[in-house]
């Protein structure tokens, strides 16, 4: 057993632990975790506290080792039950991380959280949301099984087909929505009052704040949502992407054009970058980033983009007024199979004050919406 002197020293030493771990020094926090187990071994929380350590270290094979023996003389330690569920996920020959550990254990609100993390990294896409919802029901008042059920209803809603395909909320979606973005947004607002740099699950929570609250085209929100995060995690790429995101949707050129000016080139940015410099008319931006970064581009946002870029062109090296209109109508002519890229040839025909070739290509487009369109396509158009 443990001396007196001993579980003080394993409670001092797991104070500085969880202290650094707050701080996102989760190294040196590992190493204080491990070394303070060393001066209480028996105790519970001195064991859990150890295989946390192996977690923090990556070490999830020792979990793996260490865990079961001592649930094995303690099966009521909940949290060693919970790590030992967490580092589970990484064992691909494990399905049921929930056979690991006493059966009197699985409800429990730290056991529920290790297993409804494991359904969401290892399961399916939308197998997670109703264990999420189960353990939100056995713990209505546990923050992270709400946090984890709110983000559910966002992913299921999200996902939907109507809301893929249509970008559609009917009511009763809406307002779940709202109310899990409620959730969220109180699950942010105590996040950002802790001291510390944010840690990588609390960027994510940020951005699935920024994600739900565009989707109900709150963009003040998500754009407030998005400059928070930003300060905590100013360097976070992911997040970053995400506010160029909602900041093009928010027509807010200046928050947008500062984020993608920070953002490498990459196959998630290259569309963003090109569709800002496109509304600004920077046409000599748009050239020079279809030729050094074109083969980057999407599949999906090929034509939208390659028609762009070739009316880039003519804006650029096309002066004289007859051979524009010919290229113009050229262009339009084969972009006819693509409402996105027939709106911006409308769109660039009348500014041009091309006007019969602006509103050909813009019949072609609402032509080529149907119920099946995607919403990319609706919102073009």
């Amino acid at each position: 057993a443990a001396s007196a002197s001993g579980r003080i020293l394993f409670r001092i030493k797991a104070n500085i632990g969880y202290c650094l771990l707050a701080l996102s020094k989760d190294k040196e926090a590992a190493a204080i975790l491990s070394e303070a187990y060393a001066h209480a071994p028996t105790e519970p929380k001195a064991i859990a506290n150890k295989a946390f350590s192996l977690l923090l270290q990556g070490n999830w094979q020792e979990v793996l080792r260490f865990g079961p023996s001592h649930l094995e003389m303690d099966p009521s330690n909940e949290w060693l039950a919970s790590y030992l569920v967490q580092a589970a996920r990484f064992d691909m020959s494990i399905s049921d991380p929930l056979s690991l550990i006493p059966e009197p254990l699985h409800r429990t609100a730290a056991v529920q959280i290790g297993f409804v993390d494991f359904v969401r990294r290892r399961g399916k896409p939308g197998e997670w949301w109703q264990p999420a919802r189960d353990a939100l029901a056995m713990h209505p008042a546990e923050p992270q099984i709400v946090q984890f059920a709110a983000e559910a209803d966002l992913d299921e809603i999200l996902d939907g087909i109507r809301f893929q395909r249509l970008r559609l909320l009917p009511s009763p979606e809406r307002q779940k929505l709202t109310t899990a973005m409620a959730v969220l947004q109180t699950q942010w607002d105590r996040v950002r009052g802790k001291d510390g740099p944010a840690r990588p699950e609390d960027v994510a929570l940020c951005g699935n704040l920024i994600l739900g609250l565009a989707s109900l085209d709150e963009y003040t929100g998500a754009i407030a949502a998005a400059r928070q995060g930003l300060e905590l995690a100013p360097d976070d790429i992911g997040l970053r992407t995400n506010a160029a995101v909602v900041a093009l949707e928010a027509g807010d050129m200046t928050f947008a054009g500062g984020l993608l000016e920070k953002l490498p080139t990459t196959a998630d940015t290259v569309a963003l970058k090109f569709s800002y410099h496109a509304s600004r008319s920077d046409w000599a931006e748009v050239l020079a980033l279809f030729e050094s970064s074109g083969a980057l581009i999407p599949p999906a946002d090929q034509p939208i983009v390659a028609t762009t870029a070739r009316l880039a062109e003519i804006k650029e090296k096309v002066g004289d007024p007859s051979e524009r209109q010919r290229q113009l109508a050229k262009i339009a002519e084969e972009a006819t199979l693509d409402a996105r890229a027939s709106v911006v040839v409308a769109d660039f025909a009348h500014r041009e004050g091309m006007e019969e070739i602006a509103d050909s290509a813009f019949d072609t487009a609402l032509r080529l919406i149907t119920e099946d369109s995607h919403v990319a396509d609706r919102m073009t158009v």
